[in-house]
């Protein structure tokens, strides 16, 4: 019986009904020549789901057999986040202010990112509305979030100034694959007088 056939498509090695098919050849070929074999198109970039490529057999007798391989895609990453940070413009020392961060995910499909809030100097904070985030001990606020598509989580922190001054609140979002860093940062600034 002869060996079975390995199709290779653009890297993708397979051995399916291929190697039944030649034994059903092989089992009525009177020949002892090896079956010819006349693989698909190439499989690319350019495939999409439902794509199918057939590959044949032949034997030395003119008989023949053939396998469909169906392709499957996976999308690379389509994520994209975009930040907002929004803040008061102006807070008197002792007041409380009052900090939102907007997380969007512009894609279609839910995704994670972890959302950080580099929060200012002299900016105690009193409350966070999200129970996920955490603040480190560097005062950076770092939230891991799971959005779903087209959709805004929030994030809102409240607390007081100790010092006056120009101070910027920055929030920044990562995710893995997004293809769009431009729109992950976003910062608020406030003056704070006393």
């Amino acid at each position: 019986m002869a060996a079975p056939v390995r199709s290779t498509h653009a890297g993708i090695g397979w051995v399916g009904r291929t190697t039944a098919v030649l034994a059903m050849l092989t089992a009525t070929a009177v020949s002892t020549t090896a079956p010819a074999y006349a693989p698909a198109a190439v499989v690319d970039g350019n495939d999409s789901i439902g794509d199918t490529f057939t590959d044949t057999v032949f034997d030395a007798q003119g008989g023949s057999g053939s396998d469909a391989l169906y392709v499957v895609v996976v999308p690379a990453s389509t994520a994209d986040f975009s930040v907002l940070a929004t803040g008061p413009s102006s807070v008197a020392v002792g007041s409380r202010a009052t900090y939102h961060v907007a997380l969007t995910n512009l894609a279609a499909a839910v995704s994670e990112a972890t959302l950080t809030d580099h929060l200012p100097a002299g900016f105690r904070v009193r409350t966070v509305d999200h129970q996920d985030c955490e603040i480190g001990y560097d005062h950076t606020l770092s939230c891991p979030l799971t959005v779903a598509g087209l959709v805004t989580e929030s994030v809102t922190v409240e607390g007081t100034f100790v010092a006056a001054g120009e101070v910027e609140n920055t929030a920044t979002s990562f995710s893995d694959g997004d293809v769009n860093p431009g729109n992950d940062r976003s910062s608020a600034r406030t003056k704070v007088t006393g």
